[in-house]
């Protein structure tokens, strides 16, 4: 059977079915199938007589019946009931109902908020944006959803882009759209003509049978923007851009909502139906470039996501996604309410748990001729090394395990592989496949997209740490998070010993780093110790080379910055490392960042140096520089923007300083902006105490 690519899928609830877009001899077709979803219910005290009962008596239920079902997080065998809603119900409302009427108690849920498109993917061994076979109405995958690069599929992509008139960020529903460009075509027309420009513009997206319209910022602006317009001239189900009828609304809300402790705000999601998607490079989680589109595909592949809802959900979303996959092979069903962390902590055993990783640093001041080193994807490493995982930690399978996690003493099982570890070593894997390929293919743009994927490999793996711990995570434990962190804090002060007896220094380590130092100590012996910490302690270590000099940042209070610090590395090699400083953040001005990067190539050398004092003054001619071309208004004032993300409402602003001149501002003027959205302004006077003469939106 010749090769076709499955483009993406829907649910389509109220029919029952599932509808996947394939794509075959260049030609896109439709194919559905059948779904039923059900859900389970674990009886705690209710009884499975009134819980049945409950169920029968609701005209939704169509069959209930009784089996036995493996539960997580131990992985034990309990009596279930398993409910198939009636055809065209609604599965969520008669599983809530049911639990409102069990009065919330007696009773746990089970598989009834899991994502349905997953699940009927990975039980049919199919992947979004795959090639696959398809003949006599059966699909099957070809390729490994892990394996990356990714294979050529052959998908139809455009640049989506709306202008209204006038080109103001405060839009209303009655304003005009002037011009749109799908690709490299650009349709304009006079707003009196503004119903043809939507006609001509879905159109042309019809004829070029495009897959996916990409946006830069399409759900907060262009798609709001096109669907108000299309509404204004009653085309809804006249003029589409999906390949089926576009709904007038918005696919899931947005809003704000927090992540670590931060205030973050999400646009309501535009998705387009009938196979056609709608990719939003602003809502990525993930970093965008060139090679935006490939990342979303790779994490639709290997989390069974629809492709329009990957563009949206970070790695860590993904990872817990592809953890409950591997327990949908195995039949074992996804709890509906997320629980706390599983154990209580006395005061002692949250001090003794809970310190967080290790960080050794030195004294503000100047180390010359150091060298570093990183653990590549090292927690990633500690959770598949000791198989930390909410199903092997401190289990009754576990109790009898020679593994525990040092210091901390929590047995692990290690008769099997637990679920968040196998999906870590699988990114691991795909991560060693794709170095070994960057390794061996010339520079270009093949090359540049593989280190995007390895970029996208190291974010996911860094991310399913951090869900570990994290009470939205579907199957995470606190006591695998602390576990690693226990973990680093025993392998990075033996990574210390072993340099020391070698004769070198560690002058600075932060969780999974080292910088080093030997009076004299050249290249060739830096590798050979990162070789021989790597040996004795079976963790990957990368050696980033040899730099100049390591300068600790002071603080106010003499102290060194915690992860501020800058490496300077030989003039013109662009390979300096500024953390901390305002270089590595993204508020940061363009023009103060290269300043502070130029800055930093001005005070290295060539020659192995002494001090670094003599290049001061070249490093105060690039400040001066900078500053000349501000007062001469030779700078373009893109490169003077500053980012701001609003934390709190203007009131709550007490400081007159830049912030809250550019909140109290964008309020005051009607701009629709709230908590986590983020404020570009440039800094005009910031003595005035005037807001409107401080900054300009």
């Amino acid at each position: 059977m010749p090769l076709a690519t499955l483009i993406d899928i829907e649910d389509q609830p109220f029919d029952n079915k599932m509808l996947l877009t394939i794509r075959e001899h260049g030609r896109p077709f439709h194919v559905r199938k059948p779904w039923r979803a059900t859900f389970i219910v674990e009886d705690r005290g209710l009884g499975r007589t009134n819980i049945e009962k409950l169920l029968r008596d609701d005209p939704r239920t169509e069959e209930v019946w009784t089996r036995n079902c493996v539960l997580m997080p131990h992985r034990t065998e309990r009596p279930v009931l398993e409910i198939r809603p009636k055809r065209n119900a609604d599965l969520h409302g008669l599983a809530f109902d049911l639990e409102k009427k069990a009065d919330y108690q007696g009773l746990t849920l089970y598989d009834v908020d899991v994502k349905q498109t997953s699940k009927f993917l990975t039980l049919n061994h199919l992947r979004p944006a795959s090639l696959v076979s398809f003949g006599n109405g059966r699909i099957q995958l070809q390729d490994d959803p892990w394996t990356v690069p990714l294979p050529d599929l052959g998908l139809k992509t455009a640049l989506f882009d709306v202008k209204c008139a006038p080109d103001l960020v405060l839009r209303t529903p009655d304003t005009p759209i002037v011009a749109v460009r799908v690709g490299n075509e650009l349709f304009q027309q006079d707003p009196s003509h503004e119903e043809d420009l939507l006609r001509d513009v879905a159109a042309y997206v019809d004829r070029q049978d495009l897959d996916f319209l990409v946006t830069d910022g399409g759900d907060g602006y262009d798609f709001p923007a096109w669907f108000d317009r299309i509404k204004h001239y009653d085309l809804i189900g006249h003029v589409n851009l999906g390949r089926a009828r576009d709904k007038p609304r918005f696919g899931r809300p947005g809003g704000v909502f927090q992540s670590y402790n931060k205030s973050q705000h999400r646009n309501p999601t535009w998705s387009l139906p009938g196979g056609r998607g709608h990719i939003d490079v602003q809502q990525m989680y993930m970093e965008y470039g060139d090679n935006a589109i490939a990342r979303v595909f790779l994490q639709a592949r290997y989390a069974a996501f629809p492709v329009q809802l990957s563009n949206r959900v970070g790695g860590g979303t993904a990872i817990s996604q592809a953890a409950i996959n591997y327990l949908h092979l195995e039949g074992i069903p996804t709890k509906l309410h997320k629980d706390l962390p599983p154990y209580a902590m006395t005061l002692t055993q949250l001090e003794r748990n809970d310190r967080g990783a290790l960080t050794i640093m030195q004294m503000p001041g100047v180390t010359y001729g150091v060298h570093g080193a990183d653990w590549v994807s090292a927690f990633a490493h500690f959770m598949v090394r000791y198989n930390l995982s909410v199903d092997t930690i401190d289990t009754p399978a576990a109790q009898n395990s020679s593994v525990r996690i040092p210091t901390l003493g929590f047995p692990v099982d290690q008769s099997i592989q637990g679920i968040t570890a196998r999906v870590i070593d699988e990114l691991l894997q795909d991560r060693l496949r794709l170095a070994k390929r960057i390794a061996e293919a010339p520079p270009g743009p093949v090359r540049d997209a593989l280190q995007s994927q390895y970029d996208k490999r190291k974010m996911d793996m860094v991310t399913g740490y951090g869900r570990e711990g994290h009470e939205g995570h579907d199957y995470g434990d606190m006591r695998a998070h602390q576990g690693i962190q226990a973990i680093d804090r025993l392998l990075l002060p033996e990574a210390k010993r072993i340099a020391e007896r070698r004769g070198w220094a560690v002058v600075q380590a932060i969780v999974d780093s080292l910088v080093f130092h030997r009076k004299n100590g050249n290249e060739a012996e830096g590798r050979e110790l990162v070789k021989m910490v790597m040996e004795s302690l079976g963790i990957p270590m990368k050696y980033e080379g040899h730099f100049l000099a390591l300068i600790n940042i002071p603080t106010k209070r003499g102290a060194s910055a915690m992860n501020e610090y800058i490496l300077v590395a030989k003039k013109g090699s662009k390979r300096h490392r500024l953390k901390g400083v305002e270089h590595a953040r993204h508020n940061t001005p363009p023009l103060l960042r290269a300043m502070q990067y130029e800055m930093v190539d001005e005070l290295a050398t060539d020659v192995p140096a002494t001090t670094l004092h003599a290049n001061a003054g070249r490093v105060i001619e690039v400040a001066r520089r900078a500053c000349r071309r501000i007062k001469d208004r030779n700078v373009d004032a893109r490169e003077l923007l500053e980012a701001f993300v609003i934390s709190q409402y203007p009131e709550q602003y007490k400081v007159h300083n830049k912030s809250w001149a550019a909140v109290h501002l964008a309020f005051k003027e009607g701009m629709d902006r709230d908590i986590g959205q983020t404020l570009r302004y440039l800094v005009t006077d910031n003595s005035s105490p005037s807001a409107k003469k401080k900054v300009h939106l």
